[in-house]
C-alpha cells in the first residue's frame, strides 16, 4: 500500500539538485511517521514544489464489463458513482484521502449513468452535499426508463419512487446514453442521447437519425422538465459503420466508450454538451446562447490529425474512453478527447461560445521511441474557483500509464504546468477516469484499471494542496 501523503513527483521543468534527494528522503520519513505533520509542513520540507499526494486502493473490485464512473464531492469528501455491467454502486469515502470507504449497491439493470453534486440553493429539497444521478435503467418489462436519483453517501432511496424523465423501447438499449450537470441556481441539466441506428444495408430504408436533447430541471424533483433538441443527425452514433473498421474485431477489443457524452453548465447558467461519436465521426458540440437555450447551435469538430499526415495503421485498434467538457464564464467550451489517428489525448479550446473554431493542445501522446500508435488514456477536466481548467490525464511513459495533472494558468490553458503524479498501473489498458475538486480546489482523481480477468480495481489519487502545488 503506498504511503499516504508522500511527495512523488515534481512539476515539469527545472533541474534536480543533490539537495533535493535529502529533502525527498526527509519528506518520505515524515510521511511514514507523521502523516498529518507532513501536510502542515509541506512548504517548509518541500521548497521545490513536489506534489504531495495520496494513492489509495479502494477495497471493492467491480466487473470490467462496460464500466463507467463519475467522481463528485459530497460534504467535501469524494463520492464515486460506478456502473459495472448493469450494477450501479456508490463508493463513499470516510475522509478526504479515502483511507476508509464503503460501497452501497444502488441496483441492477442500469445501462448508462452520470452524476453531479448539487449546487446553489434554488428550490431543491435535497440535503446539503447531495448528488443527482441520472441513469437509463431497463425495467422488468424490458423497456428503458430514464430515472433521476438523489443520492447521499448512505444510498439513493427507492428507484421506483424516483422521478421518471423519459422512456424508450428495449431495442434502444445500446443507443441510449445520459449525462447530468448541476446549475448555479440549484437546478439540473440532463443531456439525453438516442444515438442513430446502425445502417441496415437496405437503400430503401434509412435508419433513424440520432437526437441529442437537453432537459432543464428546476430541482431534483424535476416535476416539469423543459426539453430542447440541440443536435440531430445520422452521425450521432455510438457504433462505427462496417466500412470504418478494416477487419472484424472481437467485442473485448471494440469495447464501448466509458463516457461518450458529457454536459456542463457555466457560472452564468449556459449549458453545453459534447458527444464523441464512433468510428471516423466528429465530436459534436451543442451550445446554448443563454440559460434558457432558446437558440441552440451545434458544431462538428473533425477528429483527424491537424498535420494532414497519414494516420496510424492501427488507429482503429486504439481504445476511445470518451470525452469531458467544461464551460468557463464568458468563454467557449473546453473539451478533452482522444484522437486515435494520432494516438493522442487532446484539449480542444473553442475560440467562440458556439465553438465554430478550435485550438488543439496535446495533453498526451504515444512514446516516440515505441511502436507507432501506442495507446494513451482518457482525460477529465474541471474548473477551479477562478475559472482555470485543471485536467487529469493518463499519459504513456516507458510503455506504462502515468497519471498527470495539468494545471492551467489562464482560461484557455495557454500557460500551464504539468505535475507528474506517478505510475498508475503495470501497463494494462486504462478504464474509467474522473476528476473532482473540493471547496479548496484540491483535486481527487478516480481511475480504474484491469485487475485480473473480468474485474477492475478502483483507486483514488488525492492531492494535499490546491492544483497539487504546495
Amino acid at each position: 500500500m503506498p504511503a499516504p501523503w508522500g511527495p512523488v513527483a515534481r512539476p515539469s521543468g527545472g533541474r534536480r539538485r543533490p539537495a533535493l534527494v535529502a529533502v525527498l528522503v526527509l519528506a518520505v520519513v515524515a510521511a511514514l511517521a507523521l502523516p498529518g505533520a507532513l501536510s502542515a509542513g509541506s512548504r517548509a520540507l518541500n521548497p521545490r514544489g513536489l506534489a504531495v499526494v495520496s494513492d489509495q486502493v479502494l477495497p471493492d473490485r467491480v466487473r470490467a464489463e462496460a464500466a463507467e464512473g463519475t467522481l463528485a464531492m459530497s460534504g467535501g469528501l469524494p463520492l464515486a458513482v460506478v456502473r459495472a455491467g448493469g450494477t450501479l454502486s456508490l463508493v463513499a469515502c470516510a475522509d478526504r484521502r479515502c483511507r476508509r470507504s464503503h460501497r452501497v449497491e444502488v441496483g441492477s439493470g442500469f445501462v448508462s449513468a452520470s452524476a453531479a453534486t448539487m449546487r446553489g440553493q434554488g428550490t431543491s429539497p435535497s440535503a446539503p452535499g447531495a448528488m443527482a444521478v441520472a441513469a437509463w435503467r431497463q425495467a422488468d418489462g424490458g423497456q428503458l426508463e430514464l430515472r433521476l436519483l438523489t443520492c447521499t453517501p448512505s444510498g439513493c432511496g427507492a428507484i421506483e419512487r424516483s422521478p421518471l424523465l423519459q422512456q424508450a423501447p428495449a431495442d434502444a438499449k445500446e443507443r441510449s446514453v445520459v449525462a447530468v450537470a448541476a446549475t448555479p441556481a440549484g437546478g439540473l441539466v440532463v443531456a439525453v442521447l438516442l444515438a442513430a441506428s446502425p445502417p441496415t444495408g437496405s437503400k430503401a430504408e434509412s435508419p433513424p437519425e440520432g437526437r441529442l436533447r437537453l432537459l432543464f430541471c428546476a430541482d431534483t424533483r424535476c416535476a416539469d422538465p423543459r426539453a430542447v433538441v440541440v443536435a440531430r443527425g445520422a452521425d450521432l452514433k455510438l457504433v462505427p459503420d462496417s466500412g470504418e473498421v478494416p477487419v472484424p474485431l472481437a467485442p473485448e477489443v471494440t469495447q464501448a466508450m466509458t463516457r461518450p457524452l458529457a454536459v456542463a453548465v457555466s457560472p452564468d447558467g449556459r449549458a453545453v454538451a459534447a458527444l464523441a461519436t464512433a468510428g471516423d465521426g466528429p465530436i459534436v458540440v451543442a451550445t446554448c446562447d443563454t440559460a434558457l437555450c432558446a437558440n441552440p447551435a451545434a458544431a462538428r469538430i473533425p477528429t483527424g490529425t491537424d498535420s494532414g499526415g497519414a494516420a496510424s495503421p492501427d488507429a482503429y485498434l486504439q481504445p476511445r474512453h470518451g470525452i469531458d467538457i467544461a464551460l468557463p464564464a464568458g468563454r467557449g467550451p473546453l473539451i478533452t478527447a482522444e484522437v486515435p489517428q494520432a494516438a493522442a489525448t487532446v484539449l480542444l479550446v473553442c475560440r467562440t461560445p458556439e465553438c465554430g473554431a478550435t485550438d488543439r493542445i496535446t495533453l498526451a501522446a504515444g512514446d516516440s521511441g515505441g511502436p507507432e500508435g501506442f495507446p494513451v488514456g482518457p482525460a477529465a477536466v474541471e474548473l477551479d474557483r477562478r475559472g482555470r481548467p485543471l485536467l487529469a490525464v493518463v499519459a504513456e511513459r516507458d510503455f506504462t500509464p502515468d497519471a498527470l495533472l495539468v494545471a492551467c494558468d489562464d482560461g484557455g490553458c495557454g500557460r500551464r504546468t504539468t505535475v507528474h503524479l506517478g505510475e498508475i498501473n503495470s501497463g494494462s489498458p486504462i478504464g474509467l477516469l474522473d476528476l473532482a475538486l473540493d471547496a479548496g480546489d484540491r483535486p481527487a482523481i478516480l481511475w480504474g484499471g484491469p485487475d485480473g480477468p473480468g474485474s477492475i480495481q478502483l483507486r483514488l489519487i488525492s492531492c494535499g494542496d490546491p492544483r497539487c502545488r504546495p
